[in-house]
């Protein structure tokens, strides 16, 4: 229930966990009702339910009274990359969701998000040992070859099995297939993630359950051995691919603004070797986007913030006095 509560608080993908919960809860209702033997094998389970939901709703009360204050900031951000958005869609919202639909479910088989925040692009080939690669803007599929190949046998299975899974699965797509910008975006679709895992173990039980029945020893000793170490090596792969190839580019290492750090190091060693305490004539320029700067203004709390922002397409009009410095995290053609 804590855990349930506290996914709210989260990234706002996770609200569809709720429908889930809904409709689950309702088809199990329908079933307590209809079924006396789901209902005897469920009955046990009615106590600590109900213990976790109530703890659940305690959890979310904050967050609820905030939304009944500002009822605006519940969906604003999924109105504004809404497949329903006029700005977004060119008028033709089935057909825009038809194609980040597509675009979606692709990313589970073939090609994933490019955003190194959200997962591992992909490189051209052939990479330098370096780790310097050019992407393309492509990404990694969220299962590798493999696992993905099981999955889509979980699938089938799961439709007679687990039906359940199929459902949550879907319901979990839809903060990715309803919004039209960023698609195939990794962190809308992290929901449906675990359902994708789970349909690759379903499916490779029951690729283990025929290995089982092979007539001859040495061939289902020869599978396993196979698909042993096909695992081994996609997972052996994919620690390489994210930690040695991925995490080691240069696009990463821009993408998480890791010099940002350095340039928060260089303001709050000004304001120390200069003694200043406010933000004067002789605070430095920071050319920055908003977004960017969210970083700098958390690591330079200490020294209460010692930069004056400016955005990058405006650093050429700023009219500067002698002695006044401009530190520039963020250029532009102009400034060039």
């Amino acid at each position: 229930g804590v855990v349930a509560g506290l996914g709210l608080y989260t990234y706002t993908a996770y609200r569809a966990f709720v429908i889930f919960l809904v409709l689950a809860l309702g088809s199990a209702g329908v079933r307590f009702l209809l079924q006396p033997r789901f209902r005897e094998w469920v009955r046990p389970l009615l106590l600590p339910l109900t213990v976790a939901a109530m703890t659940a709703f305690l959890v979310t009360i904050p967050l609820l009274r905030f939304f009944a204050a500002h009822p605006g900031f519940a969906l604003v951000r999924a109105q504004h990359v809404s497949v329903f958005n006029p700005d977004l869609n060119d008028g033709d919202p089935k057909a825009t969701l038809l194609r980040r639909s597509g675009r979606t479910l692709q990313a589970f088989v073939w090609n994933g998000d490019g955003n190194p925040r959200h997962n591992v692009p992909l490189p051209d080939l052939p990479y330098t040992l370096g780790g310097v690669h050019g992407y393309h803007g492509g990404g990694t599929p969220f299962l590798s070859l493999l696992p993905a190949f099981l999955a889509l046998i979980g699938v089938g299975v799961g439709i007679r099995r687990a039906p359940w899974l199929l459902l949550l699965f879907l319901i979990m797509l839809l903060p990715a297939v309803t919004t039209a910008e960023g698609i195939p975006h990794g962190l809308r679709t992290v929901g449906a993630i675990p359902a994708h895992v789970l349909f690759a173990g379903l499916g490779g039980w029951w690729l283990w359950r025929r290995i089982r029945r092979l007539p001859w020893r040495s061939v289902r000793l020869a599978a396993r051995t196979v698909l042993g170490l096909a695992l081994l090596f996609t997972a052996l792969s994919d620690l390489g691919w994210y930690f040695r190839v991925a995490r080691n580019s240069p696009l990463a290492h821009y993408e998480y603004r890791g010099d940002l750090t350095a340039v928060s190091n260089y303001l709050n060693e000004l304001v120390v070797g200069s003694g200043q305490s406010k933000v004067d004539a002789k605070t430095p320029y920071l050319v920055l986007d908003r977004f960017s700067e969210q970083t700098v203004h958390f690591l330079t709390t200490p020294t209460k913030h010692p930069y004056r922002l400016v955005e990058p397409k405006d650093s050429h009009l700023v009219r500067m006095r002698p002695g006044e410095e401009m530190v520039f995290a963020q250029s532009t053609l102009a400034d060039a």
